[in-house]
């Protein structure tokens, strides 16, 4: 299949280059060429493309300026910046507000050219697939609040404190209704709901609940925190890694448990960080993703920290004791 690309440049003998090295990649691509980011965008306006290469300095845009406008137009296109040797931090910044890759002019050979075209194009799907999902995942929630919300009986959802003791994360707005109160007086809090119950009913109601948490605890494994983490670690590789294009994880078992690894390929983590990248606020992006996710794990004493070597990746090692996760046969159905 043909991969359309667009190439914004307004100097003929670098756009001869990338022509050049275009036609030396040996793959299916086809390349239009505009000299100015104004006829770019009416061309992306009515033109289908699979990626954009374009240099930042054109005669009606200049600097970090013409990635900014570009990407705010057309964000779900992967955009590759052209620099010059001397334009680098420049390169960098576009790279981190969102720019998949850059290329340093006069440097491009078809196969570094080539790959980096298709890994943008495949990095840009999964940052959308991964926000898709994200989205999604928020209007599950929105509906799963609206059809409980119409069960006659309470709901519960329930996590767990750092003493293992119950903590009320969902009580559906029945709760309220029962107990003839204003919406949303009783929120999730456990406490506050049973400071409404009958005292000689409350043994009872206290007992149910406990009987519920210990079988529901029985099955309660180390997946259900993980999986979170897994998705903010992927987030983070797409988003940071720069040229990233592999994840890799397996498991080692030892003595007191498991050490789960996830590596990328990417650019990985600077040795002065390796810590500070779990203290809230710390980041590119909210600074608090990766605290989050080692504040979760350390309820349930799994630990999590980073290793991989600055220039050659992230590598994450998540610890699970023993008695946190269990081995799934596979269906032999």
């Amino acid at each position: 299949m043909e991969i359309k690309i667009l190439l914004i440049e307004d100097n003929p003998a670098d756009a001869r280059l990338i022509k050049e090295s275009i036609l030396n990649t040996h793959d299916n691509f086809h390349l239009d060429w505009k000299e100015r980011l104004s006829a770019g965008f009416l061309f992306l306006e009515e033109t289908y493309v699979d990626a954009i290469l374009v240099d930042l300095n054109l005669p009606d845009s200049r600097g970090l300026e013409t990635f900014t406008k570009i990407n705010e137009k057309f964000s779900e296109k992967p955009i590759i910046v052209l620099t010059g040797l001397n334009d680098k931090e420049l390169a960098n910044r576009a790279v981190r507000e969102g720019a998949q890759d850059y290329l340093i002019k006069g440097e491009v050979d078809g196969l570094l050219l080539g790959r980096c075209i298709r890994y943008s194009i495949e990095r840009k799907k999964n940052e959308i697939a991964l926000r898709e999902a994200n989205q999604s995942e928020q209007a599950s929630k929105t509906l799963y609040k609206q059809v409980v919300s119409m069960i006659s009986d309470i709901v519960w959802r329930y996590d767990v404190n750092a003493k293992g003791e119950p903590v009320g994360s969902y009580i559906s707005p029945v709760a309220d209704r029962m107990l003839g109160l204003p919406d949303g007086t009783i929120g999730d809090s456990f406490d506050k709901y049973f400071s409404y119950v009958h005292p000689d009913d409350l043994p009872v109601l206290q007992k149910m609940l406990a009987e519920g948490i210990q079988k529901l605890e029985k099955d309660k494994t180390a997946e259900y925190r993980l999986q979170k983490v897994f998705s903010n670690l992927m987030d983070n590789t797409i988003r940071h890694g720069e040229h990233s294009t592999l994840v890799h994880t397996y498991y080692r078992t030892f003595a007191k448990g498991i050490t789960i690894i996830w590596e990328d390929d990417g650019i990985g983590i600077p040795d002065d960080e390796k810590k500070k990248i779990f203290l809230r606020g710390f980041g590119k992006n909210t600074g608090v993703g990766l605290f989050l996710c080692k504040e979760s794990l350390s309820i349930t004493g799994i630990e999590i920290k980073e290793t991989g070597k600055y220039g050659e990746g992230a590598r994450f090692e998540i610890t699970v004791p023993s008695g946190m996760w269990r081995t799934i046969e596979p269906d032999k159905g």
